[in-house]
């Protein structure tokens, strides 16, 4: 009889749980997933910058031949990452490349036009506040077989006036270098609070289910 009633409280707060655990709309799930690409654009755009502009709440961080990457992130708020970084002064313009700066570029699979960066982040409509992300993401060159692709997990801390009530974003997905989704972000997984929202992740970067 004991053990029946043991059962029984686990299955009830197990219940409970479930119930107080905050379920993100589908909308508030694609923000917060557009929302990384565009903190990770305004991050990489101003350590482009000539002389590089290091926000202290957002960093890229990359190894040699681009082998790992990774996005940290304290509180950083995207709003305000796009405002200091289009309120920057542009770079000068650019002189002739010598032999290692074209290798440099061949190498990298990020543009590095500042024009580029500039162009995207004018048409994102986020003010400060909005959207808030704490968290890391990172991603490591497979080379153990071919076609190589870069293997990556994210987890962030979601919050700001754009969401109901914080939560945790969680996904992984990967990127292939070489074919016809060559440089795309194809996702694996995407949690939110633990609830799965993958379908979420493909409308976003546009993948069938099943492919």
């Amino acid at each position: 009889m004991r053990r029946i009633i043991i059962v029984f409280l686990l299955v009830v707060n197990g219940v409970l749980w479930a119930n107080s655990v905050y379920r993100p709309t589908d909308n508030e799930v694609n923000v917060a997933v557009q929302g990384i690409v565009v903190a990770a654009v305004a991050t990489m755009g101003a350590q482009n910058l000539q002389p590089p502009l290091y926000f202290t709440e957002s960093r890229f961080y990359s190894e040699s031949f681009f082998s790992y990457m990774s996005l940290a992130m304290n509180k950083a708020d995207v709003g305000s990452l796009i405002q200091t970084y289009l309120a920057s002064p542009p770079p000068p313009p650019a002189s002739d490349l010598y032999f290692v700066d074209i290798l440099k570029k061949s190498l990298s699979p990020f543009s590095s036009d500042y024009h580029e960066y500039v162009n995207f982040l004018q048409r994102q409509k986020v003010k400060t506040g909005e959207i808030i992300y704490t968290g890391k993401m990172d991603g490591t060159l497979m080379v153990s077989a071919y076609p190589f692709y870069y293997e990556g997990t994210a987890t962030f801390e979601v919050s700001g006036s754009r969401f109901a009530e914080p939560f945790i974003l969680d996904f992984s997905f990967t990127i292939p270098m070489e074919g016809p989704s060559a440089s795309l972000l194809v996702p694996k997984t995407l949690y939110a609070n633990g609830y799965d929202y993958i379908h979420i992740a493909h409308s976003i970067f546009m993948i069938k289910q099943g492919s």
